[in-house]
Formats: C-alpha cells, structure tokens, sequence
C-alpha cells in the first residue's frame, strides 16, 4: 500500500508536479514485513538498521536508502498512533486499488488518508512541513466519499481527539473547508485523555526547544512510550521503559543509560552554575 504523498499524487492531484515528495512510503502488512525487508535488501536497498522483532512495537517504519541515494520508508504499522493490529487490518480492508506505473498497488481509502493526512501533519518535523494542509482540502474538495462517522469514530478509538479538532478547526475556519458542523460537535463532546495532552505538551511540540531543558529527550521520548503501552499493566509498563528510552536515544544496555542522564544532569548544573560564579569572582573563561 502506498501513504502519504504517491497516493494523494495519483489519485488526487494526479500530477506530479503539484505535490513534491522527499521519499516514498510504503506498507507492508505486518506479518510480512521480514519478506519485504528481504526482497529490498536483494534489490540493492540498504535499511537504515537492522529490523528485529523487538524493533516492531518501538516503531511504525524505517527508512531505506538505494544504492543511487533514493530514499523509501516501509511501514508496517501505517503511522505511528496505529499501534494496534486490529486498526492496520480495517484500513488495508476498505482499501483502493491505484495503478503505479502500470503495478496494481493498494492505497488508503480517502477517510484513513484524511486522518494520516491531519496526524502526520501535525506530529513535529524538523523540516516544518506544510503540505499536510493542501493534502486535506485537496481530500475534502475531492468526489470521493469521505465516512465522517467512521472518522470520528477511529479518532475516538485512537485517542487521537486533540489533535484532529486542532487540524479540522484549523482546515474549517481560515481556509474555509468543507467540514460538517456535526462532525466538529461530535468530536467537541470527546473526552481528551491525559496521555494525548501529555502527547500535545511534549512529543508535538518543537524538539528542538525541548531538547534544550533539563531531561527535555526524556519528556518526547515518554510520551510517544506512554502511547505505545498505553494499556499496559502499570508495572511492565515502568520496567519496560529504560529499555525503551536506551533504544531511542541510541544507547546499549542500562548502565549507558544510566551514564547519559549522569552526564545531562551534570551538564545542566554546570549550566546553572558556572555563570553565577564568573559573576561572583569578576572573571570570564
């Protein structure tokens, strides 16, 4: 199945030279996902790390590179919210057949493109992408039938409520799109959970200001870790988290672990005080 930008390019803007894509992005389902690693691999892809099974459930994607320097990213979970199988299962279901370059391939229908379309959009990016907003209304302005109730719905599964009012608000009132007011009610009347506005405090926020306080990596890192084990026993869910946190920040085993927050914590105090003592004894180094 493609995402994001080759399915809205073939089915939507249907020329390429409206909508540039870096990349492309391609799913997999998820029990097949070491099959499609392999036939990249013998087809001169190189990933950017070797996939295991306990890589699975800490990422959604990973990124390929061709020996030209082209640049893919297979999915085995849609996006990264998706972290259930079940909800995987439903949209490869409700699907769209697409033709690329004469491949029979499948793409989202338009009510799980729409959704990608506002979540990615909204998650923080380096690179500050906008495209996500012309991708909506070219979705809404387009003739294919959008099941608003089926969206509600999966944002209300997803706990994806906040982020979806913010995108719809955002689409409906400056660019005026076509969304149904009861649509906009139904989602206002959605309960937004603790995790999500932890989710909005932190891992949608600018990474880069984050980074900068104290344990500032810790804070994005568990609120993309508290989605992934949202419903987890409390215990297995704390355990479970330094091994997380090391994958993440690039670390092997809990003793490097511990050293890299040594080390934060140390930095940030010299921070704090190397500043007041220049100041106390006249000097500057």
């Amino acid at each position: 199945m493609l995402l994001k930008g080759a399915p809205l390019v073939l089915l939507y803007y249907k020329n390429h030279a409206l909508r540039p894509m870096g990349d492309i992005d391609v799913a997999v389902p998820s029990s097949r996902i070491f099959e499609a690693v392999a036939c990249l691999r013998n087809l001169g892809w190189t990933p950017r790390f070797e996939i295991t099974r306990k890589l699975l459930w800490r990422l959604h994607s990973i990124d390929f590179k061709s020996q030209s320097g082209l640049e893919l990213d297979l999915h085995w979970r849609l996006f990264f919210e998706n972290h259930r199988p079940d909800w995987d299962e439903e949209s490869w279901a409700r699907s769209e057949r697409a033709d690329f370059q004469g491949l029979q391939v499948r793409a989202p229908c338009p009510t799980d493109l729409l959704l990608h379309m506002i979540i990615h959009g909204l998650r923080w990016n380096p690179e500050r992408a906008i495209r996500w907003i012309p991708d909506a209304i070219i979705i809404l302005r387009s003739d294919k039938c959008l099941e608003w109730d089926r969206f509600v719905s999966m944002v209300e599964e997803r706990q994806l409520v906040l982020r979806i009012k913010e995108g719809l608000n955002y689409l409906k009132q400056p660019l005026d799109a076509e969304i149904p007011s009861r649509v906009l009610e139904r989602l206002d009347g959605l309960e937004v959970t603790a995790m999500e506005r932890m989710e909005r405090k932190f891992a949608l926020r600018s990474h880069e200001e984050l980074s900068r306080r104290l344990f500032g990596p810790l804070q994005i890192f568990f609120a993309d870790y508290w989605r992934l084990k949202y419903q987890s026993l409390l215990l297995p869910y704390l355990l479970g988290y330094p091994d997380y946190l090391a994958f993440r920040l690039g670390l092997t085993g809990k003793s490097a672990l511990a050293l890299f927050l040594l080390r934060s914590l140390l930095k940030r105090v010299a921070r704090l005080v190397l500043p007041g003592i220049r100041k106390s004894i006249g000097i500057s180094f």
